[in-house]
């Protein structure tokens, strides 16, 4: 017994040690610049804006029980909203649309959802979390409403 332990624990050792390949990784150029773009692209689309179709299904509430900004550490700064709430069914859709600022600087953000009328569907909230981003803003002060409540302000 004590032979077979030994071996076990000699070959544990021994493959421990032996080298493993290396991955290659890409490099740069002294003079090639760093982007920060994703695979997607240099800016992250929202992913809850109206979709083709939209005008097909029956619109309806969505409900904010929290909502946050968060200011990204980028140049140009990135600004994000971050909503939790609850849609009126699990078969309906979140949406979200970021209007652009108006003259005093207030960005006014609508959701509501969607769903196709002719689906049956339980009848229970439905829990979300998003996270919407907003984009970049010249320089200014910014206030950031949802449904005329305002979330927050910001400074670009």
């Amino acid at each position: 017994m004590k032979p077979i332990v030994f071996l076990f624990v000699f070959a544990l050792l021994a493959s421990a040690c032996v080298p493993t390949t290396a991955i290659p990784s890409p490099t740069l150029a002294p003079d090639e610049p760093v982007t920060s773009e994703t695979p997607s692209g240099p800016i992250a689309q929202n992913p809850y804006a109206p979709q083709p179709g939209d005008e097909n299904l029956a619109r309806s509430s969505a409900f904010m029980t929290s909502a946050d900004l968060l200011t990204m550490e980028s140049f140009p700064v990135q600004i994000a909203l971050i909503l939790s709430g609850s849609l009126p069914t699990p078969c309906h859709d979140l949406r979200a649309v970021v209007h652009p600022p108006d003259s005093a600087n207030n960005i006014e953000v609508e959701i509501y959802s969607v769903t196709d009328p002719n689906v049956v569907c339980v009848q229970v909230l439905q829990s979300f979390e998003a996270r919407i981003p907003m984009g970049s803003f010249p320089p200014g002060h910014y206030t950031v409403t949802v449904g005329g409540v305002r979330i927050g302000e910001f400074d670009s």
